[in-house]
């Protein structure tokens, strides 16, 4: 959706900024800044609609932790796209 958008504005966006330029207006930002803008606050609506039962964490060890909380100890539970180990470590000394 935000491709589609950025496609479609990015023409309109450099014609309004060769008219101000032409014109002597002069346009303080670039076509990529309005998409950017954009995108921010179309990111920001997503977040206030969605966000109500969302949980933050301060870093990714109490976020591990409250996941750890929650786990039934009596399955089997795989870690994929381990690079460092840092995660499966943390779990294996709780």
């Amino acid at each position: 959706m935000k491709k589609l958008i950025k496609t479609l504005l990015n023409p309109i966006t450099l014609l309004v900024r060769y008219v101000f330029v032409k014109a002597g207006l002069g346009l303080t930002k670039a076509a990529i800044d309005y998409a950017h803008d954009y995108a921010r606050q179309d990111s920001a609506r997503y977040i206030e609609a969605h966000s109500s039962r969302a949980v933050l964490f301060e870093s990714r060890e109490s976020l591990w932790a409250s996941s750890f909380s929650k786990i039934i100890i009596s399955r089997l539970y795989a870690e994929f796209g381990v690079f460092s180990g840092n995660s499966i470590n943390y779990f294996l000394k709780k």
